[in-house]
């Protein structure tokens, strides 16, 4: 138990035997899983999308810079990039954002459900409520 928790046992007991009862809801409604895999996935995603995304652009950033240092840049140079490379890059930004969105939606909704959950186990178990 940390500092925090004893001084809550001191100073306002029923505060305290709510967050223990909160914590072991947990415990028995078995969803500490359901944390682990609401954690893995939105680090799976993460990983897959925006580490590829940033390193794409760190490349496409470079060899521009790299190009325009060692070469004059020419119009049919500038309309390749503005109209075939550019607008390829802005939508794998939107479809990374949206995949973003979604895990983060899913992640949000888990955790809040079992947290929900929680506290309806532990308001049950609150004799005061009875």
């Amino acid at each position: 138990m940390g500092g925090g928790l004893r001084v809550l046992l001191r100073k306002f007991p029923e505060t305290f035997r709510a967050v223990v009862r909160h914590e072991l809801a947990h415990i028995v409604n078995r969803d500490i899983g359901r944390t682990y895999y609401a954690q893995s996935l939105w680090i799976s995603v993460v990983l897959v999308t925006i580490v590829p995304l940033l390193v794409l652009g760190a490349f496409a950033v470079l060899r521009s810079t790299f190009v325009t240092i060692t070469d004059r840049v020419s119009i049919a140079d500038l309309r390749h990039f503005f109209l075939e490379k550019y607008p390829t890059y802005f939508w794998l930004i939107i479809q990374s954002l949206g995949l973003i969105g979604v895990v983060a939606w899913i992640w949000a909704s888990i955790l809040r459900t079992r947290e929900s959950y929680a506290d309806w186990r532990a308001a049950l178990w609150d004799p005061s409520t009875h």
